[in-house]
Order: C-alpha cells, then sequence, then structure tokens
C-alpha cells in the first residue's frame, strides 16, 4: 500500500503503512501504540520462524496466482 494509507481493523485497531522496507515485504506502525512491524506480503510477520524459515519458498509465489503450491518447513526443538 501506498505510505500513509490506514487501515482500522474490528477491534478498532489501526496501522498506518509507511515507506523504506523492500517488496516483498511492507512496513507498518500501529496506531495505537507506534510499534513498527514488517509484513510479508503484507499478511504475515516478517519475524515470524516460519517465515524467515521459509522465505525463499514463499517468494516462488510471486507474481501470486491460482494453483501454485509450497511446502514449508517448520523450526521447532527435537
Amino acid at each position: 500500500p501506498a505510505p500513509g494509507t490506514i487501515y482500522t481493523f474490528s477491534d478498532s485497531s489501526s496501522i498506518q503503512a509507511l515507506a523504506g522496507a523492500a517488496a516483498p515485504f511492507c512496513r507498518f506502525a500501529n496506531l495505537n501504540g507506534g510499534q513498527q512491524v514488517d509484513l510479508f506480503l503484507g499478511a504475515f510477520s516478517a519475524g515470524s520462524p516460519i517465515v524467515q524459515a521459509n522465505i525463499d519458498v514463499l517468494k516462488a509465489f510471486l507474481p501470486l496466482q491460482v494453483g501454485k503450491t509450497a511446502h514449508l518447513a517448520r523450526v521447532g526443538s527435537g
């Protein structure tokens, strides 16, 4: 989304799109507390272990297209 775009959710929380993140990530600031977060495709936390462990697989979805599939690894103890 363009920097400055504001999304308000059903729980009344809001985030605002910021500039500065390299595609396919989007940077947002929580308007209720100011915390910044980068989201992969605007939906998944860039800091999530499953996103970090599978970034190359997730990027293979780009451009988005119906029918593409992938298998993700999940990092865990043991």
